[in-house]
């Protein structure tokens, strides 16, 4: 059976772990958990949403997509564990549009943190959005880049390899 990204495991192990022993349900009324099994629908509940967490980041999965909620202009929180897109990462935590967070308990201070101040999460978006709009059409620069050095006009190879860093 295949695994990763192009075929994801069906909900069965997350629904499972949420009916483990030792797990706290929460009081009726007080919680809601969707769980999506289907590749492509995250982005639309992502433009629902106040803030966004990225999973696969508090454990070693490496972290998934940090680009998909930071253009819609949300606040992102992350785990530490970035291995996967280590680059976008960075430029997010250098913009103060991603906050990263090592457990639960911080997990859930900085989503507290976000919802009760609009202004805070408003600034952290827009810093979101701002960084993912600043490198749009970045693989487009390098394609024109190596297309000047593949046919040997450096005069502009050097002009557009400053542009392809942004």
């Amino acid at each position: 059976a295949a695994t990763g990204p192009a075929a994801p495991p069906g909900p069965a192990a997350p629904a499972g772990l949420a009916a483990s022993p030792g797990l706290a349900a929460p009081a009726e009324g007080l919680c809601e958990v969707l769980l999506l099994d289907t590749l492509g629908e995250l982005v639309d509940f992502y433009a629902a949403a106040d803030v966004a967490f990225v999973g696969g980041s508090l454990v070693s999965v490496g972290g998934h997509n940090l680009l998909e909620p930071a253009a819609l202009g949300l606040p992102v929180l992350s785990g530490p564990q970035q291995f996967n897109s280590p680059d976008v990462a960075r430029v997010l935590v250098e913009a103060g549009a991603l906050s990263i967070v090592h457990d639960a308990a911080a997990l859930a201070g900085a989503v507290e943190s976000l919802l009760s101040d609009p202004a805070a999460r408003a600034a952290q978006g827009g810093r979101a959005r701002a960084a993912v709009e600043a490198h749009r059409g970045a693989r487009s620069r390098l394609v024109a880049l190596v297309d000047q050095l593949a046919m040997g006009d450096r005069s502009g190879a050097a002009a557009g390899a400053a542009g392809a860093d942004r």
